[in-house]
């Protein structure tokens, strides 16, 4: 049984795969507490294992595990001469302009939105799953308690409630920010998944097949120098015993890191859905309640070439004289509009008749405009033309 197994602590797990003892892609032999029987697990099944029991996020492990071996490789490469050599030996081979110290470096460094340690809060796609099951309920709950309160009256018509006309705006605020919660999440796995990996992952494959002995030829003559002895016997014992596989742990979790990621992304998803649907319910009830100015008030963002003041008399004539009756090849003292600036300066040039009738059909056009206007305004369509970000 698997309950009688002696698993490895999570400590064990990183320590081994840090310095080689532990090949991920190699599976793990666990004893059972009585220890007459071995059992072989895979790498990934133990630290899911750990991840349970401990409680703590797959995700978070493995983005701690991955950060481990870069933090310790990154001291060895900095503390150990034979290291930084043959790196920039391989570097050169690759015809890479870059340090030693760069071949672990990401996008992820750079970007610091991004939580190196955790990568992405698992808690919040717990939150969003149980507030979207939670509202689908309460959906349900509100269409069946007003279909009994019908059934109930004694005509069959619902009376008013302010109460429930609240508890639709609320629930209709309340789904719209969570779709929009979780739009933002999903855009910001796309961007992990995107700067997570190594920009020279390559290098790091290729060291991943160079073993301890290919570090070795570094190894300075001692010439009978105790300093000389000493260095090499520093530098060699500091080196882990299979090296190559600490450069391929770090590329294969950071591969499956990929894996739990796109896992994530994938519940995101299923809970959008869930979402989108709620939130469209809720919209389809909030548009039918009130005048459309309230609702207007409540849901929409502030549009200030709506809530512009009508033109008087003198601005509407201004508007319209310039735009109709000015042609290119009229002559500016002749226009309509000259002769009206002259009118009202009480120069001698007078309205004729003809003019007296443009500037009424001016007028006339734009009141009939107006109609139009605060025709289509006044009919119930506010929230068919409404984007879903604007509330």
């Amino acid at each position: 049984m698997s309950e009688d197994l002696v698993y490895l602590p999570t400590s064990a797990l990183v320590n081994g795969c840090c310095n080689g003892d532990i090949d991920v892609h190699l599976p793990l032999t666990l004893e059972n507490r009585v220890g007459d029987k071995k059992t072989e697990m895979l790498f990934v099944d133990h630290l899911l294992n750990n991840s349970r029991k401990e409680q703590v996020p797959f995700i978070k492990l493995l983005s701690g595990l991955r950060g481990s071996i870069k933090g310790d490789m990154s001291k060895l490469i900095e503390d150990n001469s034979f290291v930084k050599h043959l790196l920039d030996t391989s570097i050169k081979e690759w015809r890479r302009d870059i340090s030693p110290y760069e071949i672990f470096h990401s996008d992820i460094d750079d970007d610091e939105s991004i939580d190196e340690e955790e990568l992405f809060d698992y808690s919040k796609l717990v939150n969003e799953s149980n507030e979207t099951k939670e509202t689908k309920n309460k959906i349900s709950e509100l269409e069946n308690a007003i279909k009994q309160r019908m059934e109930h009256s004694d005509n069959g018509l619902l009376e008013h409630s302010e109460d429930t006309d609240r508890e639709i705006r609320d629930m209709y605020h309340k789904t719209t920010k969570c779709k929009n919660r979780i739009e933002e999440h999903t855009n910001h796995l796309k961007s992990i998944k995107e700067k997570l990996d190594p920009k020279h992952i390559q290098i790091l494959m290729d060291l991943g097949m160079k073993n301890k002995s290919s570090y070795m030829r570094f190894f300075k003559d001692s010439d009978n120098s105790p300093v000389n002895f000493y260095l090499n016997d520093r530098n060699s014992t500091s080196i882990p015993k299979n090296i190559q596989t600490v450069f391929t742990n770090y590329t294969l979790i950071n591969n499956m890191i990929h894996k739990e990621l796109d896992y994530i992304e994938y519940k995101m998803n299923e809970l959008k859905k869930i979402a989108d649907e709620n939130n469209s319910v809720m919209k389809k009830f909030v548009s039918g309640l009130d005048t459309h100015e309230h609702i207007h008030d409540m849901y929409e963002p502030d549009n200030p070439s709506d809530s512009e003041e009508d033109d008087d008399e003198e601005e509407t004539i201004k508007k319209y004289v310039i735009r109709e009756d000015k042609g290119p090849e009229d002559d500016e003292s002749e226009s309509l509009l000259s002769r009206l600036a002259s009118y009202f300066t009480e120069d001698d040039n007078k309205l004729t008749d003809k003019d007296k009738q443009d500037i009424a059909t001016i007028v006339d056009k734009k009141n009939i405009d107006k109609e139009i206007n605060d025709k289509i305004n006044s009919e119930p369509t506010l929230f068919a033309d409404a984007g879903e970000d604007d509330y």
